[in-house]
């Protein structure tokens, strides 16, 4: 009930809000759930897509025992910066499982399916796993169609094609969530407005270092939750670094769920900017005599007062066009509204303003 209430799909009755009227029909966790719906308005559909589905089913990437060196290397060289990817220098197992399924899809598109294979077996990745991940994601935009966040039909406007046509309406919802001209695509590209979409959905998933250095350093920093217990970052993570010194741009990490075995692990993490804490995170409280900002108690952000109040008003005037989209789904322009441009420009930027 809780994790309903983070997600604000009921309310303090334990009603269904619309939004989680919603969610009832997405068949995911009610997290990425949330994080699909709003990806819609913050113009990154397609790629949460992908991710949604990674993280409803599996990881695209395997790790065979007789070559799982080379599969982690795979793996690490997809995430590296100056990969060329989405992914590249982005701290981000999301955003690499992202690029390993944009890679496939183009190859394919490119060489057919034997194309599709042979990058498949030269990166480590299931190709089984894949196909299941590109259906699971035509579902997603079925579902998201069919309740009218995205259109079928170009120009269409309300409710999206309906459920009419069976695998056509598969098809063509698959086809219109994956268009790069489409509204809910305005910003697929930008690879801090996808994470500012993994904020928005995952929270308050959230791990924090508790030091934080010139340079950030993983073998000498701790992770800790809300309820300040140490995590730690799954060995499989991009993230981990295999022993190896990481230096993160921010000390901040979502993911979906804990799990535990000799500790407890984040298993796929993506490390996210103050920014998109500031405008996708929990309640926002201004500290002006310490010019700071305060996100739901325990997490403290150094900032100007001036700015400080400047995101929590955008925070509200965002809040409240989101709300009105959620109760009336239908053709919006806030994606590519010059609000959300203005967005995807501060998101793609280093948070040079607001230092932690």
């Amino acid at each position: 009930m809780r994790t309903l209430r983070e997600a604000r799909a009921i309310d303090e009755e334990e009603n269904l809000t619309a939004l989680g009227h919603h969610l009832a029909q997405l068949p995911v966790d009610c997290k990425v759930g949330r994080m699909l719906i709003l990806s819609t308005f913050l113009g990154c559909l397609d790629p949460i897509l992908t991710i949604a589905a990674c993280l409803s089913y599996k990881s695209p990437f395997s790790a065979p025992m007789e070559n799982r060196d080379a599969a982690d290397r795979a793996r690490m060289a997809m995430s590296a910066s100056g990969s060329g990817n989405i992914a590249s220098g982005q701290h981000s197992d999301h955003l690499t499982m992202l690029a390993a399924f944009n890679g496939w899809r183009d190859e394919q598109a490119v060489s057919g399916k034997r194309g599709g294979k042979r990058f498949s077996r030269a990166h480590f990745l299931s190709e089984s796993t894949l196909q299941m991940i590109s259906d699971l994601r035509a579902q997603l935009a079925a579902m998201l169609a069919d309740v009218g966040f995205i259109q079928t039909r170009r120009g269409a406007g309300g409710k999206g094609g309906g459920r009419g046509g069976g695998g056509g309406h598969l098809w063509r919802a698959a086809q219109m969530a994956e268009a790069l001209d489409a509204p809910w695509n305005a910003h697929a590209d930008c690879a801090g407005m996808v994470k500012a979409a993994l904020c928005a959905g995952l929270y308050p998933n959230i791990a924090v270092m508790d030091q934080i250095p010139a340079q950030i350093d993983h073998s000498k920093n701790r992770w800790f939750g809300p309820d300040g217990k140490d995590v730690a970052l799954h060995p499989s993570s991009v993230n981990h670094g295999a022993g190896a010194p990481i230096k993160y741009p921010y000390p901040f990490i979502v993911y979906l769920e804990k799990m535990r075995t000799s500790r407890i692990f984040l298993r796929d993490t993506s490390c996210i900017s103050p920014y998109a804490l500031l405008l996708f995170g929990g309640a926002l409280a201004v500290d002006h005599a310490n010019a700071a900002v305060d996100i739901d108690g325990w997490i403290t952000l150094k900032a100007p007062a001036q700015t400080a109040v400047l995101f929590k008003e955008l925070r509200l005037a965002l809040d409240a066009e989101l709300q009105k989209i959620i109760n009336q789904p239908g053709a919006s322009t806030l994606s590519t509204s010059t609000l959300m441009r203005a967005l995807a420009r501060l998101l793609a930027e280093e948070a040079k303003q607001v230092i932690v």
